[in-house]
C-alpha cells in the first residue's frame, strides 16, 4: 500500500492543505489521530479541528503528554488503531521528537504509516518526519544545533519548515554535511510537500525548495524552487 505524507510548514499551509489531508485519509469517514506536545489539548483543539472538521472530519483522538512530560502510550497505541490519519502538531521539535521519533513509539508510528496510514505533519511534525531531524541553534533549548535520526518516513534526507533560502540555507547545508544526507527539503511559509512512496507528487501553496548537496566536504549544493509544474 501507498505510503502517503503530508509535510506541512506553517499554520497558513495548514488550512490550505487539510482538505486535501482529510481527502487522502478517508474523507468524511477519515479519523484522525492528533499527536500533541503539551497536556493543554482543549486549547490545541481550538487551532487543529476546525480545518479538519471543516473538511468533513468527525472523529479527531487528540493525544498528548501529561503535566511532567510523560506520554500515555497506551492512549497513543489506541488512538492509532483506530486512526486512518495521524496528524503530527507544532510546536518545539525537540519535544515532539523526544515524544514520537524514539524507540517503540517511533517504531509504532512508522509501521502505522507503512501499513496505509496517512501523516501529516505540521511544522515540527515535518521536521521528525525524515530520515534526519535537524533544528537550527536558534530554535534549541540550549541553543546548540540538533541534528538527529527522525522517523525516517522519508529516507536519505532531513526538512526545514519556515524556509527561507536567505536565512535558511546555511543551517541546512550545515545539517547535510554532519548528517551525510544528499537531500533536504525547505518548507516556505505557506508551502506542503505531498509525497507517496518516497517521491514529491504535489506541492501546495508556494514553492518547495529542494536543496541537493553535490560535496559534503565543501557543502556545494544545488537549489531547486519545486512547484506543481515539476513535481517529480
Amino acid at each position: 500500500m501507498n505510503t502517503k505524507l503530508y509535510l506541512i510548514s506553517d499554520g497558513d499551509a495548514y488550512e490550505s492543505s487539510a482538505a486535501s489531508f482529510v481527502e487522502a485519509a478517508g474523507g468524511e469517514n477519515a479519523v484522525i489521530a492528533l499527536l500533541l506536545h503539551s497536556p493543554e489539548i482543549e486549547r490545541l483543539l481550538g487551532f487543529y479541528a476546525p480545518p479538519l472538521e471543516a473538511a468533513g472530519v468527525k472523529q479527531i483522538l487528540p493525544v498528548g503528554p501529561d503535566m511532567f512530560g510523560r506520554l500515555d502510550k497506551e492512549a497513543l497505541s489506541d488512538a492509532l488503531d483506530a486512526a486512518t490519519g495521524v496528524m503530527v502538531g507544532g510546536g518545539d521539535t525537540e519535544i515532539y521528537w523526544r515524544l514520537y521519533a524514539l524507540d517503540l513509539v517511533g517504531a509504532e508510528l512508522r509501521n502505522c504509516v507503512k501499513a496505509g496510514m496517512v501523516y501529516g505533519g505540521l511544522s515540527a511534525g515535518a521536521d521528525i518526519a525524515t530520515q534526519i531531524c535537524a533544528v537550527s541553534p536558534e530554535d534549541t533549548a540550549d541553543g546548540a544545533a540538533m541534528i538527529k535520526s527522525g522517523l525516517n518516513l522519508l529516507p536519505d534526507c532531513l526538512t526545514i519548515s519556515h524556509f527561507d533560502p536567505g536565512k535558511s540555507l546555511p543551517f541546512t547545508v550545515e545539517a547535510m554535511q554532519v548528517s551525510g544526507v544528499l537531500r533536504a527539503w525547505g518548507l516556505s511559509e505557506g508551502s506542503t510537500a505531498v509525497f507517496v512512496d518516497g517521491c514529491l507528487t504535489e506541492t501546495i501553496g508556494p514553492p518547495v525548495h529542494l536543496v541537493e548537496l553535490l560535496d559534503r566536504e565543501s557543502g556545494a549544493h544545488h537549489l531547486t524552487e519545486m512547484t506543481q509544474e515539476n513535481d517529480r
